[in-house]
């Protein structure tokens, strides 16, 4: 079946696209994407399982700290960047450095800071 021409009300014409009943070909693609984007899917959901587990750890360390800059942001960034940057060839230096300056600018924002005063407040909680 090849393409078919039509005219529009306004008297315009347009082709419609040739289809072929059956085209297993659009169908293995489909699969395929599906396929992909629910791989993709699942490993995102086990990365931010592993942050908020690294997360939690930082909490289970320091029970009872009220949110403050000096260690609450300071560990939660650092167990953090520690996931995302691991075997990056810092020293333990250079990490410590990106870790406060990261941290420095997380907090020092109004509205970073009370993300993470309430990312502390339900991390606090949890067993």
């Amino acid at each position: 079946m090849g393409p078919q021409s039509e005219s529009t009300p306004g008297g315009e014409r347009y082709v419609q696209p040739a289809t072929r009943s059956g085209d297993s070909t659009s169908r293995r693609v489909l699969e395929d994407v599906i396929k992909q984007t629910a791989a993709l899917n699942s490993a995102e959901q086990r990365e931010q399982l592993a942050n908020l587990q690294s997360l939690t750890e930082v909490a289970r360390r320091l029970p009872g700290v009220e949110f403050q800059f000096d260690p609450v942001v300071i560990e939660l960034v650092r167990a953090t960047l520690a996931r995302q940057i691991k075997n990056s060839g810092q020293s333990a230096e250079q990490f410590e450095a990106v870790v406060a300056r990261v941290a420095r600018t997380l907090f020092d924002n109004p509205e970073t800071q009370e993300r993470l005063r309430s990312l502390w407040s339900r991390l606090s909680v949890v067993d």
